[in-house]
């Protein structure tokens, strides 16, 4: 039904966008009772405007309205009019309307309720506007590929429902291997997945149109020191740079420094390689981070700022960072707290891509190794790098030069391969099935306390204690002041609702045993932190950092001193908290909560803030990859509480109107406990305007838009291109992909480093969510012991695998305590026989790898009780081929080919083998496969009651 609906209002949009393509105003008819009223007196605000008595006749809609309101009406009607309404009435955006925001107040309420259902209606239109686009090929009824426009109604249909009422998106990193552009330059053949571009009847070759050769460049270099960029450059595709300059001591350059390189050629930089936040501090202390992150911001907004002012100065800027999306422990343990130095540029650079108009951005994240260099002791710090040879820095010189894709989607550069980033629903994630409990006794902090935000979430502790049954903890609500302001009056009519809910605070506490107060804290210095961590005993149970300050300004009016601001209050602070809990161990501390901002991915007006937020994300990661409790949230616009409570009309209207309207408390708190469930270090939460979220996303004629509709492209399916030509490569490219989200094939980073691989996610869920450090693993037949190493390095260290005789062990009893069974056992003889008798009689869920003849043997049915216990048994089946190394000296050498022998051993792939899983009696195999499917969306499986003849299957 909610489909349908949306279909129809769809349907009816359309209608309405095309007679205003042939009769103006008229799609945006007011209704016919305004006209029946005499226009009421000029109020004050209109003195002096001229207008005409509008005229009787019902024929013409424009007589109920004054004729200011007819032209806004006509503009916002006009399909070939960019900028809503919203867009127009924002002082910071590109397309602001000083006159109709002037005469805004003016209008009466229903010429306001007009005007703003008019733009409502075109927006919403905007989604099915994809009419207008001629396309290379003819759309007929029996098209069923996503480029028919018929499909791709039908799936924004189905996005738009899905993006209704979810509050929870992380962003997730898709391995994406483009191929580097001179290569494509050389085939001009149509690839295999422009297929659906090209017609079917056409009995010729077609070709692309062969690209005009690169032009050369004039490129200014920010190098940093490890020779990242220098092994950029030396990488750089042949004949691409015409006129170089590298600036090498970046330490010392002053703002007026900044301005004479910008502007230093008449014709502009072509490019600008921004390098130095590869660059690592002094030392990992906490004052050396502070000092190179504050160089790094500053040179960074520098560069922006007089790029800005000079125009035409310079057409691309290419961030190049180092491990600033790391989520592994062995890089950040080697690193040490230094990876997050340039922390605030993802968040920066973000902000810049909207209010650098004309110029592009694209940010590119690559590794962050440790060859065994020495420890520099002039330094103080080990030098990370990587070999001139690696095949990484032609991958990297690659993004740095593309013409096509430069700064349509952000990029990390890996051995692995390319990556990019795209914002995903949390749906699957929360597969993790994450608990929060409360304890009952210690302390909770919540630093900004006194906030609306910190007072929201208090209350929400308190209603998570009461439904968990906990009491006897403490909430401390801290802040300089240690005082709730007093109800008063704010912006004319609206008051202070802070102590309101501080009341409601303190009577749910008495009530349930738990002490709330207010508390003094001062983050603003390292000694503070400490001294108030000390005072605690060790009783710190979790922390919240909510406060921060903000100090908005687009780029022309920002200062550094606003930077100073904002960095103080906010990442300074959490550097200053983590260096405390370094310090001072607690016995029991589980969670510390760092609010971010949902700026960090681009906010105009806050580059200070998006900068700051982005790395309060960097340390959780860095936090949460060294086995400490740390989340960032990135909160959208809380409508209920602070700022948004006292914001004007046209304000909130704004807003409202945008992609990301505010939410609402209760919104908010459950967009938080989708998150919690997931357990991963990020995530944001927001609420979607799904119509102006859809119609966000069907513009590619600039970079900036591009770069919009590929991040958010796995949750909003952009129309297909609407043409061949070589700027919308990309989008055919992606759209030929498919969605990431749904292909089994992807290679999601931040699912795997968080959610753990499919192997782990399996034990995790059969084990009713265990901690994969307790849990105990017993494999009974032991080869060369390997199997403890490769487990622990998936994070599972309690592993039983010893070289004994299992069925000796079985029979004295000595059977080891375990919550899984897990092994690859001997295929030979009657063993594989012996270990089914012995799982079904264990009573415990098992995990065997076997070939798949075994499920077809005339014991394996009365080896695991009959029939009803074959039919419990599940097969995981690889997508491709397992191979198995066996190690050296266990094989005869005459069987042992060259080609196949390795670090590992000797390769071998004598059967194919899948997982025999059984959760019982924890869970039951019907319970796995839904929670499976779930996350598939869509699998292939197989029981043993179908006996297949060859039980080949894939998942």
């Amino acid at each position: 039904m909610k489909r349908r609906k949306v279909a129809k209002e769809l349907q009816e949009t359309v209608q309405t966008v095309q007679r205003a393509e042939g009769e103006g105003a008229e799609a945006c008819e007011p209704p016919s009772g305004r006209a029946k009223k005499k226009a009421k007196p000029t109020k004050a605000k209109r003195a002096g405007k001229v207008k005409t008595t509008p005229p009787k006749s019902t024929k013409d809609a424009a007589e109920a309205f004054w004729p200011e309101v007819i032209q806004v009406l006509d503009d916002l009607a006009d399909p070939n009019a960019r900028g809503t309404l919203s867009d127009r009435l924002n002082p910071s955006h590109p397309r602001f309307d000083k006159k109709l925001k002037a005469s805004w107040k003016g209008f009466s309420k229903k010429e306001r309720a007009a005007i703003v259902d008019c733009d409502q209606k075109k927006m919403k239109a905007t989604v099915s506007a994809t009419v207008s686009i001629e396309h290379p090929f003819d759309v007929n009824d029996d098209d069923h590929c996503e480029t028919s426009l018929e499909a791709y109604r039908d799936v924004a249909e189905a996005a738009m429902a899905e993006l209704d009422g979810h509050m929870c998106w992380p962003v997730e990193w898709f391995k994406e291997d483009l191929p580097i552009e001179k290569t494509i330059n050389r085939s001009y053949h149509v690839p295999k997945m422009m297929d659906p571009y090209v017609k079917a009847q056409s009995q010729e070759l077609l070709e692309i149109p062969k690209p005009d050769a690169p032009a050369k460049m004039n490129i200014l270099v920010f190098a940093d020191m490890l020779g990242y960029s220098k092994n950029l450059l030396a990488n750089a595709p042949e004949g691409r740079i015409s006129m170089k300059k590298v600036v090498e001591n970046y330490h010392s350059l002053t703002q007026e420094d900044v301005k004479r390189l910008v502007t230093e050629p008449k014709k502009g930089w072509d490019l600008v390689i921004f390098a130095v936040g590869c660059d690592p501090p002094r030392s990992n202390s906490i004052e050396d981070i502070i000092e190179q992150n504050t160089v790094i911001s500053r040179l960074y907004f520098w560069l922006s700022y007089e790029i800005q002012r000079a125009e035409g100065s310079a057409r691309k800027i290419f961030c190049l960072v180092r491990g600033l999306f790391h989520e592994d422990k062995r890089t950040h343990m080697k690193a040490g707290l230094g990876i997050t130095v340039c922390g605030t540029l993802f968040g920066m650079t973000n902000t810049l891509r909207q209010e650098l108009e004309g110029v592009d951005l694209h940010f590119c994240d690559t590794e962050h190794l440790d060859r065994g260099m020495p420890w520099d002791a002039d330094l103080g710090h080990r030098w990370y790098f990587m070999e001139e040879d690696s095949p990484l820095w032609a991958s990297v010189a690659a993004e740095a030069f593309r013409d096509t894709t430069f700064g349509m989607i952000d990029v990390r550069i890996l051995e692995s391969g390319r990556y990019v980033q795209k914002r995903v629903s949390s749906k699957v994630y929360q597969a993790a099935n994450k608990e929060f409990p409360l304890p009952n006794s210690g302390v909770i902090c919540i630093s900004g306390g006194n906030g609306a935000l910190g007072l929201v979430m208090g209350n929400w502790l308190l209603d998570k204690a009461a439904e968990q049954g906990k009491s006897g903890f403490q909430i401390q609500f801290l802040s300089r002041s240690m005082k709730i302001s007093e109800p008063k009056m704010q912006h004319e009519s609206l008051m202070d609702l802070n102590m309101p809910l501080w009341k409601d605070i303190e009577a749910k506490a008495a009530k349930l045993g738990v002490r709330v107060e207010q508390g003094k804290m001062d983050m603003s210095s390292k000694e503070g932190c400490c001294n108030f961590i000390e005072k605690l005993n060790g009783e710190l149970y979790g922390f919240i950092h909510s406060a921060g300050v903000l100090q908005d300004s687009m780029l022309m009016n920002l200062t550094w001193e606003k930077f100073e601001t904002v960095y103080q209050s906010k990442h300074h602070a959490a550097l200053f908290l983590h260096y405390a809990l370094e310090n001072n161990p607690q016995k029991n501390f589980q969670f510390m909560w760092n609010f971010s901002s949902t700026s960090v991915y681009g906010n105009m007006g806050q580059l200070n803030y998006s900068g700051s937020n982005s790395f309060l994300d960097v340390l959780t990661r860095h936090r949460k990859a060294k086995g400490k409790p740390s989340l960032a949230i990135q909160w959208g616009a809380w409508g209920d509480v602070g700022m948004a409570a006292t914001m004007t009309d046209a304000m909130r209207l704004r807003t409202m109107n945008s992609p990301m309207p505010y939410f609402s408390n209760k919104e908010g708190l459950y967009g938080l406990e989708c998150g919690l469930a997931t357990g991963l270090a990020y995530f944001s939460v927001f609420k979607f305007n799904p119509p102006v979220m859809m119609g966000s996303v069907q513009y590619a004629d600039v970079v900036p838009s591009c770069h919009h509709r590929n991040h958010y492209s796995e949750v909003c399916p952009t129309p297909p291109a609407p043409t061949l030509e070589r700027k919308h490569y990309y989008t055919i490219y992606r759209m030929a992909k498919g969605a990431q989200t749904t292909d089994l094939r992807a290679t999601p980073l931040v699912y795997n480093a968080y959610v753990k691989a499919s192997f782990s996610l399996i034990l995790h869920t059969t084990l009713q969510g265990k901690s994969p450090k307790k849990l105990r693993i017993y494999d009974p037949f032991f080869c060369a012991g390997s199997v403890v190493k490769h487990l622990a390095e998936l994070g599972f260290p309690k592993v039983y695998n010893k070289c004994e005789d299992f069925y000796a062990v079985v029979k004295e009893g000595r059977v080891p305590a375990h919550d899984v069974l897990l092994t690859n056992p001997p295929y030979s003889g009657d063993h594989v026989e012996q270990l089914l008798q012995f799982c079904r009689s264990n009573g415990k869920p098992f995990l065997l790898l076997m070939p798949n003849y075994f499920c077809v043997k005339d014991f394996y049915q009365d080896a695991l009780g009959g029939i009803k216990g074959a039919k419990q048994v599940l097969y995981l089946c690889p997508r491709k081929r397992y191979f198995y190394w066996t190690p050296k000296g266990l094989r005869q050498r005459g069987k042992v080919q060259t080609q196949h022998s390795g670090a590992g051993g000797n390769r071998t792939s004598p059967f194919i083998s899948f997982w025999y899983l059984d959760p019982m009696p924890l869970l039951s195999a019907k319970s796995l496969m839904r929670w499976w499917q779930d996350r598939h969306r869509k699998i292939r499986y197989q029981r043993i009651v179908d006996r297949p003849a060859d039980p080949l299957c894939e998942s």
